[in-house]
């Protein structure tokens, strides 16, 4: 069995930090959209090489909320950080579908919010081989054509103690305009 290790980049606290800080500016939407809802959304997908990008239109469902344990993830294979170690994992199944006009390259991560509004951006699983995280796999390199639709599953830690309240996701509405949350229940 390969090793793999949960990279938790500390930019994403700052981007998370960042974006709840829009959302506190913008005022987000507040309407809380139930589980299995198809919510369309932007999305805004810079190139590799730094430039602006494509911005478009998606689909999106999320479908399910699972609780994990850190044992599942043992068993697969995850090392977790030790500070990280008696945080709970979830597991958000979401399907996209591409309702813009080009093609989209790649899956977009939802976040878990507690009942404070802390954010809790999906995790980048890193290490040798191919095999897909079996519980929640992810699909970072989906390239979907106009209507087509696939699903991925997001990986969170939520540290001890704090009862997740919705799924979140901070929706591009072009350059003109402030971003916005989207929001969905969590059960």
């Amino acid at each position: 069995m390969s090793r793999r290790l949960i990279l938790v980049l500390g930019g994403l606290v700052a981007l998370t930090a960042a974006m709840i800080g829009i959302a506190q500016l913008t005022g987000g939407g507040d309407e809380l959209h139930p589980l299995g809802t198809e919510v369309v959304v932007g999305l805004h997908e810079p190139k590799e090489d730094g430039s602006e990008g494509e911005r478009t239109k998606l689909g999106l469902t999320v479908v399910a909320v699972r609780r994990g344990t850190q044992e599942e993830l043992e068993a697969n294979g995850i090392e977790v950080e030790p500070e990280d170690r008696s945080a709970t994992p979830y597991y958000v199944d979401a399907r996209f579908t591409n309702r813009g006009p080009g093609t989209v390259e790649h899956a977009p991560s939802v976040a878990l919010d507690d009942s404070d509004g802390n954010s809790f951006r999906g995790l980048i699983i890193i290490g040798a081989g191919d095999e897909p995280f079996e519980p929640c796999p992810t699909r970072t390199d989906a390239q979907l054509e106009p209507g087509e639709s696939d699903e991925s599953c997001s990986l969170i830690l939520v540290p001890d103690g704090l009862d997740v309240a919705r799924v979140s996701y901070l929706s591009d509405r072009g350059p003109s305009e402030e971003p916005e949350w989207v929001y969905w229940a969590s059960e």
